[in-house]
């Protein structure tokens, strides 16, 4: 017991009277109190439970806030019969600077002009203290726990007895909390290992036999304390079980030793549970062993988790083991830690380079020895050198090729904890298929551009004996109006002429889409006013748009704007586009050419009034052969080219060309032309 200290002069020893009722209450309250859900209700309980048995105005308990030990911080404050709130303060010139680390201390009174620095002592009307230190079980300072009153102390033998009842238990709780809040484990796992330490409490004769339990044990694992008693713990456990160390957890106990996380399966009526011991041994005054005294706790959740766990990895390795993939494992420092037996049939070449624990980059230099990389040369070793940089990067998949003309995808993908995932796939079908594909693509790219070479050299024989056509029909529908007249007859030649004039449209159309594909067409650029070739072009078209009564427009500026471009190419663009403005505009309806200087180049504007295109048409109605069937009418067809040829001539042209419609409302088609001359508006 530490000294109990009166007054300035010296110290005294005073004996302890006892109140066996406030001892019995103090032990019942330590062995037998249902146990707190949080730190804060226990320590308040405790802290309450003291203050009320020694009748005390203030008692409390504290914990080292800093790694120097010179603050302190209470967590749990009686004041006056209430818990308040918590303080932290400096040890430094206060009683308790003299408890912490050290040993008891007890001020029966006067404890103000002992410390007359401590401004809590003096704000609390303190007149009497007594503290005693909290240890780790590594006997490192946690704390103290301290009551504190208004008027001397009258009973400090009692004061002692019940702070060095409280103390072990206060410690141990105070120990168990700290570790608790350095766990990042999940909720259950933290309560699991609170319980560790504060579950229940046993004890244990000479021969090893439990004769007490706390009532609480019935509460945690479902037995009353009275099952265990004459019973020793390899009795009430199973001894055969292979993953307990028994013989030397019974060795220790022959040696009267402490021990400490004893894990055991015990079998009781409640069935199988996994419990933890801690146990220390107790001797009397003269080394005689009498027993053990300890905790024990219920572990049972965490050892089924782990043990499914457990389970669960060894599915996990059987898995990896049957992928048909190549696996490999490397750890933090880049070692190989497993492979499946997929990587090691695949990598039998070098079986050297298998082994657990080899280096990334000398299971790399194994495997380009051996020969597994046919297509590097034997001394590249600049290859070598990527190949782990690329490894220790995780970059993009990379595709390798084997000497047996096998083809993998390596995917390698770091873990957070820096180790690397290495997985490969066959993909040998699948490069013979691109193989395959890239041979099609090329032989239908070469017959598409011999049909075109074919079309646009066929140009001559095809337009030819069309234009013969024209010629003998001509001829024969002005016959027909002379001698050989005859109303019959001059309706077949019109026919023969409207249809040759159809089919050479349609010819005219395809040879040009094929001269553009085949490269063939050759643009002949001129300086040219644009305004005259945009006149030009809606003259063409006025009758055909008057006999529908609809309106041509053009909107041009006022003064000559001069642009260097192919005059034919030009006009062809701009037939195609009014000839389907007027061809898809209802009677009476309108279509407008506009032209606007832009940057670098001019924009010609084509806009009507017509049926529209559907939204989901439009981004395919430049290719060939395609037409907005939705305008289609019954006396209006086309076959898909115009479209097709005024955007690759204006593409030929270095500009571009865009369409906006609606179904109902009408077209809006816009060119522009880049002007490669620079010339400008004349002024």
């Amino acid at each position: 017991m530490g000294p109990i200290r009166t007054d300035d002069v010296g110290k005294v020893k005073v004996p302890p009277v006892l109140d066996n009722a406030a001892v019995d209450a103090t032990l019942r309250f330590i062995a037998q109190r249902a146990w707190r859900s949080t730190q804060e209700e226990f320590f308040s309980a405790l802290v309450t439970h003291l203050a009320e048995s020694l009748g005390v105005s203030y008692a409390f308990v504290d914990k080292i806030a800093d790694g120097a030990g010179e603050t302190v911080e209470t967590i749990a404050l009686y004041a006056n019969g209430e818990i308040v709130r918590n303080i932290e303060y400096d040890l430094a010139g206060t009683p308790c600077e003299n408890v912490v680390g050290r040993d008891m201390c007890c001020y029966v009174d006067r404890i103000q002009q002992q410390f007359p620095t401590d401004d809590l002592l003096a704000q609390m009307g303190a007149e009497s203290y007594a503290g005693i230190p909290l240890w780790t079980g590594e006997g490192k300072p946690l704390g103290l726990i301290a009551v504190m009153d208004t008027a001397p102390l009258s009973n400090p033998g009692l004061v002692q007895t019940l702070l060095q009842i409280v103390a072990l238990r206060a410690g141990s709780e105070l120990e168990h909390n700290q570790l608790e809040s350095q766990l990042l484990e999940s909720r259950q796992r933290f309560e699991d290992f609170a319980m560790a330490t504060s579950d229940w409490f046993w004890e244990m004769d000479e021969n090893l036999r439990y004769t007490w339990f706390s009532s609480n044990v019935e509460t945690v694992t479902g037995v009353a304390p009275e099952w265990h008693y004459g019973k020793t713990r390899a009795e009430i456990g199973a001894p055969e079980e292979p993953s307990i160390p028994w013989e030397e957890h019974l060795e220790t106990l022959r040696r009267r030793e402490p021990f400490k996380d004893f894990v055991f399966l015990r079998r009781g009526p409640d069935g199988e549970k996994w419990l933890k011991a801690d146990g220390i041994p107790v001797f009397d005054e003269d080394g005689t062993f009498r027993g053990y005294r300890g905790t024990g706790s219920d572990l049972t959740a965490e050892v089924q988790a782990r043990l499914a766990a457990d389970r669960a990895q060894t599915l996990l390795s059987s898995a990896i083991e049957a992928l048909d993939e190549l696996f490999v494992l490397w750890d933090p420092d880049d070692r190989m830690v497993v492979s499946n037996q997929r990587y090691r049939e695949f990598n039998s070449i070098a079986p050297d380079a298998l082994e657990p624990g080899i280096s990334f980059a000398e299971h790399q230099r194994r495997l380009f020895r051996a020969g597994a990389f046919p297509e590097i040369d034997a001394d590249d070793d600049r290859w070598l050198q990527e190949r782990i940089a690329r490894h220790r990067s995780s970059t993009e998949p990379v595709e390798l090729a084997r000497e047996d003309g096998v083809w993998m995808l390596v995917d390698e993908q770091k873990l957070p904890d820096g180790s690397t995932v290495t997985l490969a796939i066959d993909i040998t079908a699948r490069k013979k298929i691109e193989a395959e594909l890239a041979e099609s693509s090329k032989v239908a790219e070469l017959a598409n551009h011999a049909k075109s070479h074919f079309l646009a050299t066929m140009s001559h024989e095809l337009r030819t004996p069309l234009n013969a056509i024209l010629g003998f029909s001509e001829v024969l529908r002005g016959e027909l109006f002379g001698p050989l007249g005859g109303r019959k007859y001059l309706e077949y030649a019109s026919d023969i002429h409207t249809s040759a004039e159809h089919l050479l449209a349609l010819v005219n159309d395809m040879l040009d889409v094929s001269a553009i594909e085949a490269g063939q067409w050759r643009l002949h650029r001129e300086t040219v006013a644009i305004g005259e070739l945009i006149g030009d072009c809606v003259e063409i078209m006025s009758e055909r748009a008057a006999r529908k009564r609809i309106t041509l427009t053009i909107k041009i500026s006022t003064e000559p704007l001069f642009v260097s471009l192919d005059k034919r190419a030009f006009k062809q663009i701009l037939l195609n586009l009014l000839t389907n403005s007027v061809k898809f505009t209802l009677d009476g309806g309108s279509v407008t050419v506009t032209t606007n200087t832009a940057d670098g180049g001019v924009e010609v504007t084509v806009a009507d009034t017509g049926v529209g295109i559907a939204a989901e048409q439009l981004p395919t109605i430049t290719e060939s052969f395609r037409t907005g069937t939705a305008n289609l009418q019954s006396d209006e067809r086309g076959w898909g080219l115009g479209l097709s040829i005024a955007d690759g001539l204006v593409k030929m042209h270095g500009g571009h060309m865009s369409i906006e419609s609606e179904l109902g409302v009408g077209t809006r088609i816009a060119l522009f032309l880049p002007d490669p001359s620079g010339l400008k508006e004349v002024r």
